[in-house]
């Protein structure tokens, strides 16, 4: 048998067809570049979502700490108006005192009066009747 014959290389043809199963240049490059840019899309996709989630967590803790200050304003508001009526009610008691204070005084001055005066008649009253017994006794006497 003969020798089968080989097939001849085409040397001048350079765009032969490609192997179908072969991924071209191109392509190579451009599933490098996908996967960077899947890669780079993946680490925006969880920063923007670790960011979203800080965001949140200060926005939580603004709220809170807004409704933490509304109550600690609102019981300062109430501990001072209580001060305030405090504060009234002592002077309305101090007002009331003070007023009992100058009627007992007043009583107080009355009383002395009359009892200076009611004094004052008794001893002239006993120095009459001193004088007028004395009197009787020294005529008696003579």
């Amino acid at each position: 048998m003969a020798p089968k014959p080989k097939a001849k290389k085409d040397k001048g043809k350079k765009d032969a067809a490609p192997d179908p199963n072969a991924p071209p240049e191109e392509e190579k490059v451009d599933a490098r570049q996908l996967w960077l840019a899947t890669d780079a899309l993946a680490k925006a996709k969880a920063a923007r979502n670790y960011h979203q989630l800080e965001r949140d967590k200060i926005n939580s803790f603004w709220e809170i700490t807004k409704r933490e200050l509304e109550t600690v304003k609102s019981e300062l508001r109430n501990r001072e108006r209580e001060r305030a009526e405090l504060l009234e009610r002592h002077q309305v008691e101090l007002k009331v005192y003070r007023q009992k204070m100058r009627h007992v005084l007043y009583e107080h001055k009355v009383q002395v009066s009359t009892m200076k005066l009611e004094a004052t008649r008794t001893l002239q009253n006993r120095q009459e009747e001193h004088r007028a017994k004395e009197a009787e006794l020294r005529r008696d006497c003579r």
